[in-house]
């Protein structure tokens, strides 16, 4: 890790096969683990506060075929809340590159690294 990740912008986006089957948690759970490094997550507010869930079974009710294996893009709701959090993360990408490079700034950790270890 050294740091690199600090300042990185990143979402959350979770499949389940069925309602209550533990998306926020999963998304806490991977959220938790970007804040320890550091990195700031994306979300979508009051719409999706942890980030973007879908579900593999019909109308989250647990009904299925076998053989589909897109059964998530038949999600309309949460591809098209996965589609405007990809467009919000990429944008507050942009946003931190152009803050970073107009404080003319590098990555604090990356920087102590280079200094203690070399480049």
């Amino acid at each position: 890790y050294k740091g690199s990740l600090e300042n990185k912008a990143a979402s959350v986006l979770t499949v389940a096969f069925g309602r209550h089957a533990g998306v926020e948690t999963t998304m806490l759970s991977v959220i938790q683990g970007l804040l320890m490094w550091e990195v700031l997550p994306v979300t979508l507010g009051l719409w999706g506060p942890y980030g973007s869930g879908g579900l593999t079974s019909y109308g989250g009710e647990g009904k299925v075929d076998p053989d589909d294996r897109d059964a998530i893009c038949k999600d309309e709701f949460a591809m098209k809340e996965a589609k405007i959090l990809c467009r919000k993360l990429v944008e507050t990408a942009k946003v931190i590159k152009a803050g970073n490079r107009a404080l003319n700034k590098e990555n604090r950790f990356v920087k102590m690294y280079r200094e203690a270890v070399g480049p």
